[in-house]
C-alpha cells in the first residue's frame, strides 16, 4: 500500500520512486510521462494529497506498465503517471510520438541510473 510517509521518505533518500499501485517498482527499462495534464506539483506531500491523485488518476494507473512517479525539484514535489518502456528506442518513437521535445527526460531504471534526452535526430 502506498502511504505518504513512505513515498516522501523516497524522495529524500533516493531521489524519487515509480511504483505501480501495489507497490512495486520496474526492474529496467525506461521510465517516461506522456501525461502532462497528470503532473501535480506541491509544498508537501500529505495522506490526503496522494489519495486525492490516486483517485483522479485511478483509470491510467491501473494500466498496464504505468506508474506512479514522484520526485523533488527547485524545493517542490512532483507527482507524475510514468510508463516503463523496455526498449531504449520504444521509449524516444513514444516520447517523440507525445510532443516531448529534445529536452524531455527519460530516466532509464536499470541498475546503473541515468537521464537520457531524446537526441536530437529523434525529435
Amino acid at each position: 500500500m502506498l502511504n505518504a510517509i513512505t513515498l516522501n521518505k523516497s524522495i529524500v533518500d533516493d531521489g524519487g520512486f515509480s511504483l505501480s499501485l501495489v507497490g512495486e517498482s520496474p526492474t529496467g527499462g525506461y521510465m517516461l510521462s506522456i501525461y502532462k495534464h497528470c503532473e501535480l506539483v506541491c509544498d508537501t506531500l500529505t495522506s490526503d494529497i496522494l489519495a486525492d491523485y490516486l483517485s483522479a488518476h485511478a483509470d491510467k494507473l491501473t494500466r498496464a506498465n504505468h506508474y506512479l512517479g514522484g520526485w523533488a525539484e527547485s524545493g517542490k514535489i512532483y507527482l507524475d503517471v510514468s510508463i516503463n518502456v523496455i526498449d531504449r528506442e520504444g521509449a524516444f518513437t513514444l516520447a517523440r510520438a507525445s510532443g516531448q521535445g529534445e529536452n524531455s527526460g527519460i530516466r532509464w531504471t536499470g541498475i546503473n541510473a541515468s537521464d537520457f534526452r531524446l537526441p536530437r535526430e529523434l525529435v
